[in-house]
């Protein structure tokens, strides 16, 4: 799935397909990256789904999240990456990533970086976290510093109820 996430890529960094479909590159980068995050939205929902069946807390839950991700499909031999010790979630530094090798050296790292780095960050909204992260490879950077952390979000960020809810039958207590 990988690969056709690449080649959609390679087509759109082809300054021609952008020109013959009267396309600004960076527009033309946003419907890429939106169209792979609608990929990268259904790979990441499984994770998560294993994550909160396993455990009910949030920092177990981040750190199941991402290294099942490290298993498909971010796994080697095509990413190689070093644990780094993150006491409020996971760490990683990302030291090779087959889409920046790919894209980088063909003029591509704008369209590597606004259509997969930046992916990064929702989906670590999606499995209850934040991500911080000073560079990619794709961006320039020596390595992507993946640093995952536990959020608390408010109740209205999760989709919850915001009133208080009665036990035994459900109803909201002073409405």
């Amino acid at each position: 799935m990988l690969n056709v996430g690449v080649w959609v890529s390679l087509g759109l960094n082809d300054n021609s397909v952008c020109h013959l479909a009267h396309l600004e590159r960076s527009y033309a980068i946003e419907l890429v990256g939106d169209t792979c995050w609608k990929v990268y939205a259904q790979w990441g929902r499984l994770p998560r789904l294993i994550s909160c069946l396993k455990s009910r807390d949030p920092l177990q839950r981040m750190r199941t999240s991402v290294d099942l991700f490290l298993r498909f499909p971010f796994n080697p031999p095509g990413y190689l990456f070093e644990d780094r010790p993150e006491p409020q979630g996971r760490a990683l530094d990302i030291h090779r990533c087959p889409v920046a090798d790919y894209l980088v050296p063909r003029g591509g790292g704008d369209l590597a970086v606004g259509s997969w780095c930046n992916l990064d960050f929702e989906l670590a909204r999606m499995w209850g976290g934040t991500l911080e992260r000073s560079g990619s490879l794709a961006g320039g950077a020596p390595l992507c510093d993946f640093r995952f952390k536990v959020a608390t979000p408010s109740a209205t960020q999760v989709g919850l109820p915001t009133h208080r809810v009665d036990g035994n039958r459900g109803a909201s207590k002073g409405s």
